[in-house]
């Protein structure tokens, strides 16, 4: 359960028939982002403690790590948390062109109720803005991450889930930890780089790490992000690109660093306007 040899990345020898109903569920991940969520809920199937998908949206995501879990023979809860409501725009382009019939209004918790019927005995929903929540469920196994879209939120979102983090067994995805608009993401795990292990990289942005180190909660203050200046963000992409040389993510790494510099002091991902080339190199 706790050995992990992803070198040859075997989450991609997945078919779709290995992934079940989940397939069936409309998902903002790519193909191979899906085949990691399954993957490492069966790998974790064993673990004692929870499944967190953080930013659900629709349900896919939470579609994926259920299937998994339970292809892998697991009992483990999985918790979906999300504001459950779309605009006019996200549904048109995230469910009604995934075929998901037009309907009126902004909330999709129904409809998400109804995707994942086929785990509902497992899937329990929590419709909240996430980082207003407290969490007191226990330990959790698994957990992914795609609702960092500000530094601040990001922060509240690490003090209120990190503490409950199994040393050597919890797993955390960081979905859009390369992507060039949420560039405080990388950096505060870097600030975190003594208690995560980084294992792999999903090209679209998604990084995997295992917890090595319990968190606590003084502990997870010190790595906040959300008062650093644009200097030392830099910096800390700097030493993470050397750090994750391995993954091959330098010029992801480098595009944040440009990203900071053309939308300098701007902390929500939709404030980054000035987008910076992939090629860039600092």
């Amino acid at each position: 359960m706790n050995a992990f040899d992803l070198h040859n990345k075997p989450w991609r020898d997945l078919s779709a028939r290995d992934l079940g109903h989940a397939t069936h569920v409309p998902s903002m991940l790519n193909d191979e982002e899906t085949r990691l969520y399954f993957w490492m809920a069966r790998h974790l199937a064993g673990a004692e403690g929870h499944i967190v998908d953080l930013g659900s949206f629709a349900g896919g995501s939470t579609a994926y790590l259920a299937e998994g879990n339970r292809a892998g023979g697991g009992a483990a809860q999985v918790f979906a948390f999300d504001q459950f409501s779309a605009s006019e725009k996200a549904k048109t382009r995230q469910l009604y062109a995934k075929g998901v019939d037009a309907f009126e209004g902004a909330d999709i918790l129904p409809l998400s109720k109804r995707l994942l019927a086929p785990w509902s005995r497992r899937i329990e929903f929590r419709k909240c803005r996430i980082e207003n929540e407290t969490w007191t469920d226990g330990p959790i196994a698994l957990m992914t991450l795609d609702a960092s879209k500000t530094s601040a939120t990001m922060d509240q979102m690490a003090d209120i889930f990190f503490p409950h983090l199994i040393p050597g067994v919890s797993v955390i995805i960081q979905q859009d930890e390369l992507h060039w608009r949420e560039p405080w993401i990388a950096v505060q795990m870097e600030k975190f780089k003594d208690c995560f292990e980084p294992l792999c990289f999903v090209p679209g942005g998604a990084m995997a790490y295992r917890c090595v180190q319990h968190l606590s909660a003084a502990r997870v203050r010190t790595g906040q992000v959300d008062g650093m200046d644009d200097a030392a963000m830099i910096n800390a992409l700097s030493q993470a690109k050397t750090r994750l040389k391995r993954f091959g993510v330098a010029p992801q790494l480098s595009r944040q660093m440009e990203a900071i510099r053309r939308n300098p002091g701007r902390r929500k991902s939709w404030r980054f306007t000035n987008r910076a080339p992939l090629a860039c190199e600092s």
